[in-house]
């Protein structure tokens, strides 16, 4: 997943297993509203290969099912590769009975792949694995066309959801469903949630994601009223997304309990 930190997806994996990613996804955000009073959800970038880290985000899906989770799986460290494999064809299906949504990792290249080639990535994403939407990694917030092109394909072609994520500011119009317009180290500002080009879209229009961060339940309660989905993580390289953070349980049941 592409970092502010560091400019290129590759350099993300180093020592971490490829992973790939169906259920519930919260519906595409209203593009001109006030913010809303939803369930905010947390969403993954579930970069461990198949099997006791999956199972994990299934078991709390379980014990706390009002939470909504989305995780995103990314095969190559880069997208969704050229064949379909077993494990991850297999677990996809088990997070989507759980109630769990799975979303598809497509870098763009800060704007650089053509639509075309994003789109066919997008097929074989649903091809391979139906999952429920796609992850656009490496988003240029500057270039709305585009993305609300590859937006407009994916929800024509049984993709309903798609997560943008330039990892920084970014125009609520720019195309996707949600943005992910924040991925740090720290927790973002309440200042910076409370932009009035933010709360114009909605809460359903954003999410976030904090990295090398303790479990902050105070910070947790006061951000999540402005993002339809949020991350934390204590992760000595959190942008390698390698494992759940060692407080993954308390989140979720923090999520499951607030009341906005």
């Amino acid at each position: 997943m592409r970092s502010l930190l560091i400019p290129a997806l590759a350099l993300l994996f180093a020592g971490c297993q490829s992973s790939m990613l169906g259920g519930e996804v919260q519906p595409p955000a209203a593009r001109h509203r006030a913010a809303a009073t939803v369930p905010t959800g947390i969403v993954i970038p579930l970069y461990a290969y198949p099997g006791k880290v999956w199972d994990e985000v299934i078991a709390e899906k379980t014990a706390y099912p009002n939470v909504p989770i989305l995780a995103i799986a990314d095969v190559t460290s880069n997208g969704v590769g050229g064949h379909k494999i077993a494990a991850y064809a297999t677990y996809i299906k088990k997070m989507q009975a759980a109630g769990i949504s799975v979303i598809g990792y497509v870098a763009t290249q800060n704007g650089h792949r053509p639509a075309g080639s994003i789109e066919s990535q997008m097929a074989l994403w649903y091809g391979y694995y139906a999952v429920n939407g796609i992850f656009l990694d490496e988003m240029n917030p500057r270039d709305a066309n585009l993305y609300t092109t590859v937006t407009a394909y994916a929800h024509a072609h049984s993709l309903p959801f798609v997560m943008g994520n330039p990892g920084d500011n970014a125009p609520g119009n720019a195309g996707p469903d949600v943005i992910n317009f924040y991925e740090q180290r720290g927790y973002p500002s309440l200042s910076f949630l409370k932009q009035q080009a933010h709360l114009q879209y909605g809460q359903q229009r954003w999410s976030y994601m904090a990295g090398a961060v303790a479990y902050d339940p105070a910070t947790i309660a006061a951000t999540a009223p402005y993002v339809a989905y949020l991350y934390a993580t204590d992760g000595a390289e959190p942008e390698c997304y390698c494992r759940l953070p060692s407080y993954f349980a308390q989140l979720v049941a923090q999520l499951a309990g607030l009341d906005h």
